[in-house]
């Protein structure tokens, strides 16, 4: 079975920065559009997978700066989940081949995801 591929292309030049292996067809693709913080999220089937599209061609210290946000995950304080919140959605960390292939969190819903949203969409929609 042939592994899809999502590439990601730069449009000023039309050339393909990198390709990312995903589990199947994607739905749906959001950039973050701000400049501190390099990331794509890929709606597949259930889940939104969130990825950092590091190359050669980008800032070293906005993909580390990335990298760091997702490397670890943050303090919840005295923050207890919602048991419906449980049900509904799971933020899973990516295994070491996964972060390797650029992934940096999955989110997997209990349904279907249509599409995802950045926040450039949101303002826009005001």
């Amino acid at each position: 079975m042939q592994v899809p591929l999502y590439p990601v292309w730069e449009i000023s030049t039309g050339r393909c920065l990198r390709s990312f292996d995903v589990e199947a067809a994607v739905k749906c693709v959001a950039w973050n559009p701000s400049s501190k913080l390099f990331l794509v999220a890929v709606v597949i089937e259930n889940k939104v997978i969130f990825l950092n599209p590091e190359t050669y061609l980008m800032d070293k210290l906005v993909v580390q700066q990335t990298n760091a946000v997702f490397r670890e995950e943050p303090d919840q304080g005295d923050y207890i989940q919602p048991e419906r919140v449980k049900t509904a959605v799971t933020w899973k960390k990516p295994t070491p081949d996964e972060w390797a292939k650029g992934y940096r969190i999955v989110l997997e819903h209990f349904r279907m995801v249509k599409q995802v949203w950045t926040l450039m969409h949101l303002k826009a929609g005001n």
